[in-house]
């Protein structure tokens, strides 16, 4: 194996040296590659996270040409000069990997590539799919109702504390009944790695070197969860590791009988299991070539549908275990793979959120009023439903619930997208883009250059109420080069810009986030055109901030007073990448002082840091130009925080309901309030109203109604040990728990049976948010569901969970049940919101 060498050369210091590179081999075939050679006075470090792939079939990789530096992509000769000439097949020797998406993502403080097969590679999954969770898979094999020779399959599990070197958990691909024939993709507990063994794979005597087991270095997740995903084909295993920042890839060659797959835990029982396996079509058009539909091209999965047969474009698998099985087999199509096949007989459209009409959207962008209309931008892709070609979509409301869709207001242009920013309007005309009597609306934007990856900041400008947009002439406002001294990337990572007049000191002020760097930074402007820097205000201003909250992006910064107070606080949003309590993205809230060009926080409170405790709150921002007369700060999000990866085909990426945020002094501390807008309370139809009810264990209410658009309160005294439980989007094996616990004074949303969670290994679990009754003993929830969500309210807004979900369009019905002692429902009341 290759590894970096290095050489202790201080006493060759200030001297002139020659570095000479020798081939000492005297037999076989390489290369001597020498791709950097670094000084430093840090003591050298080997590692292995150096390697792009580390399996023994991965050669020649090179990128395609012509795509952005957001959109790279690779490719690589899957084969090994050692046995290329010598593989058992015929009539063909050598082929491809799956084309894979190449970004990078700092993992333990460095930069690491991160690979993963390409988003249209999903083009090619049929449906049925097999879902299923274990709270334990014990130690041994286990079939699975699985056969096939081509997947694509993700498995995640919870790492083990106590470990042997004979500690593994993982799958036997390709294997005949009595397993003389399989191959093994797993993980090392003991040694956390995955592997894949080949030894048994089928033909692996055609070269004294085949028969072997590959590993890679693979650490578990900060929440102690580790990933693999498996793309099975008919000779060859690639496997993806974590986020991707581990891949191995292997050639097989098994006979065509061997087609099972297992389950293996080795060493002890495995924890936290779930697995997703999607059946994969044919790339070619075989039509022409009767030899193609043979015996061998068949996939079979044993379900627990009553139905004999069927095609796999048309059946959904249902992984609860039932008495009674049928097998399904079928020949895959490979002639109807030019799109997409729905993963769901409809597309989660939701009533009463905010889509677009067609295509991507991520973080909402320069949310304002203008008069009676609300305009909300969005980071949006006209043209496709992936992250890229990035322009600012536009819509209007006079309700912030009907959206009307408009043209893009702000478009890429010469090379330069469109990337988050802010809107503010400039009534003095200070920065003489419009006039006196027309002043202008001002719309602050990264300026992302596609083709070196800089990120400058610029300006459009609005005559006609919002309605269209000019980029001004002298962009960019604040250019690499005055970014690069408080920028480590030098300008390739200062973006998002939040701009706004402050008044006290007559002053246009700009705050900048650094990617990756955890900073934001403060500028100042007379005129919103010119603008200098002032400050920065880091992760070490604010003492006690958790370590893992890293990456932060997204700022928005403004003042909130204190209800029932005339205290007021400079309030700073900032949506960081990682550290969130449900893993990964959130959104926290820190309140402080403000001079113009220096924020102090307040000391902060991590029980109170976050303003939503699910998975999907991304990108907050909040609409300026809220007249005094309404007094409101209105907050939204993104609301998805999976990519391309939610099953919806014609869209991509939901706004969160729009919300009021607060700050109050609650249970002794001061605490962000949020609550949807009251708009919708003048919306939608009442479904039941129950009041002074009592609810005790083996009854159930609802059960009668349904509805996959609703807003559900609920007010109610628990009994001590009592869990209040509300199932939403309920049919079949699917529900979406709502539950509170009184003894841990906790409010959950629980998806693991919510439906599709197998789209991405994070789109399951339990998300969970401390909750206090009332002075009065009673405790307030508020559910708002829609066709793929559910946003949780507890109390008065202190405590706010936000889910995606993917039930089956059928699954619409409710209950309210109670475990462990009695429920004094004081009102319960459910409403139809019907709007679009």
């Amino acid at each position: 194996m290759l590894i970096p060498q290095s050489w202790d050369v201080s006493d060759l210091l200030g001297q002139s040296a020659v570095i000479e590179i020798v081939d000492s081999s005297t037999s076989g075939w390489g290369h001597i590659m020498i791709d950097e050679i670094t000084f430093s006075d840090a003591s050298p470090e080997v590692s292995l996270s150096r390697w792009v792939d580390f399996g023994p079939d991965f050669y020649a990789a090179v990128p395609f040409n012509g795509l952005s530096v957001a959109d790279r992509v690779g490719i690589a000769w899957m084969s090994n000069w050692q046995y290329a000439s010598s593989i058992p097949t015929s009539p063909w020797r050598g082929g491809f990997t799956i084309p894979r998406k190449l970004s990078l993502k700092t993992i333990d403080d460095r930069a690491t590539l991160i690979q993963q097969p390409v988003a249209n590679w999903t083009s090619l999954e049929t449906v049925p799919e097999y879902t299923k969770s274990w709270d334990t898979v014990a130690e041994g094999t286990q079939a699975l109702p699985l056969s096939g020779k081509t997947f694509d399959i993700t498995t995640t599990f919870s790492d083990r504390t106590s470990t042997s070197s004979s500690s593994q958990y993982g799958l036997i691909l390709r294997a005949t009944s009595d397993l003389g024939q399989q191959t093994r993709v797993g993980y090392n507990f003991a040694t956390k790695r995955l592997f894949v063994d080949r030894t048994k794979s089928g033909n692996v005597g055609f070269d004294g070197t085949f028969s072997s087991t590959y590993y890679a270095p693979l650490a578990p997740s900060s929440n102690g969860q580790v990933t693999l995903r498996i793309l099975l084909d008919w000779s060859s295993v690639e496997v993806f590791g974590g986020d991707g920042q581990a891949t191995l890839t292997t050639q097989i060659f098994p006979s065509d009988n061997g087609v099972d797959i297992w389950l293996f835990s080795t060493g002890g029982d495995t924890g936290g299991v779930k697995l997703n396996a999607k059946s994969i079509g044919s790339i070619y058009n075989t039509s022409s070539n009767p030899s193609s539909s043979t015996s061998s091209n068949k996939s079979s999965l044993v379900t627990s549908s009553t139905v004999s047969t069927s095609t796999l474009s048309s059946m959904t698998i249902s992984t609860s275990p039932v008495s009674t099985t049928a097998t399904i087999s079928t020949t895959l199509s490979t002639t109807s793979r030019a799109s997409p096949t729905p993963a769901a007989p409809y597309d989660f459209r939701p009533t009463y959120h905010f889509v677009p009409d067609q295509n991507w959207m991520n973080e909402p962008n320069g949310l304002i009023k203008i008069g009676s209309t609300w305009h909300l931008f969005f980071q949006h892709n006209p043209t496709g439903n992936f992250w890229g070609n990035i322009n600012w979509g536009h819509a209007t409301s006079t309700d912030l619930i009907n959206w009307v869709h408009k043209p893009v207001a702000i478009s890429d242009a010469d090379g330069i997208q469109a990337f988050t920013g802010t809107s503010y309007y400039d009534p003095s005309n200070l920065s003489g883009l419009g006039t006196s009597v027309n002043p202008p609306y001002l719309a602050f934007f990264t300026g992302y250059f596609s083709s070196s990856g800089v990120q400058d900041q610029r300006l459009a400008y609005s005559l006609d109420q919002g309605t269209t947009w000019t980029k001004y002439s002298g962009n960019p406002i604040v250019s690499q080069q005055q970014e690069s001294p408080h920028d480590v990337t030098k300008g390739l990572e200062a973006r998002d810009p939040k701009a706004f007049f402050h008044s006290p000191t007559g002053k246009w002020v700009m705050i900048l986030a650094h990617g990756g760097q955890n900073k934001v930074t403060f500028w100042t402007s007379p005129d919103a055109k010119s603008w200098t820097w002032k400050s920065d205000f880091t992760s070490a201003n604010i003492p006690g901030l958790p370590s893992a909250i890293t990456g932060w992006e997204v700022p928005d910064f403004f003042e909130l007073q204190v209800d029932g107070t005339t205290t007021k606080k400079w309030v700073l949003i900032v949506t960081p990448a990682n550290g969130s309590p449900a893993t990964g993205n959130g959104v926290f809230g820190l309140t402080g002082s403000f001079d113009g060009a220096v924020f102090t926080a307040d000391p902060i409170d991590t029980s109170t840091l976050w303003l939503d405790y699910g998975r999907d709150f991304d990108g907050a921002m909040s609409w300026e130009n809220v007249p005094a007369s309404d007094g409101r700060r209105i907050i939204a999000a993104v609301a998805n925080s999976y990519g391309t990866n939610p099953p919806t085909n014609t869209w991509k990426g939901m706004l969160s309901f729009p919300r009021t945020l607060k700050l109050k002094q609650l249970n002794g501390k001061l605490q962000f309030l949020q609550l949807p807008v009251s708009e919708l309370d003048a919306t939608g139809t009442s479904l039941t109203k129950i009041t002074n009810r009592i609810l005790a264990p083996g009854q159930s209410l609802l059960a009668d109604l349904h509805g996959k658009a609703l807003d559900i309160r609920l007010n109610f005294i628990p009994a001590a040990g009592s869990t209040l439980s509300l199932a939403v989007r309920k049919g079949g094996n699917e529900q979406t728990l709502i539950k509170y616990s009184q003894s841990r004074t906790e409010l959950s949303v629980d998806r693991n049976a919510s439906g599709n969670t197998g789209y991405d290994p994070a789109a399951g679990g339990i998300h969970v948010a401390a909750l206090q009754a009332d002075s009065n003993g009673v405790v307030h929830v508020r559910v708002l569901v829609d066709e793929c969500s559910v946003e949780v309210y507890g109390g008065e807004g202190e405590s706010v969970i936000s889910d995606l979900i993917f039930p089956a369009a059928s699954s619409d019905g409710l209950s309210l049940t109670t475990d462990g002692g009695n429920v004094d429902l004081r009102s319960v009341e459910v409403r139809a919101i019907t709007v679009f």
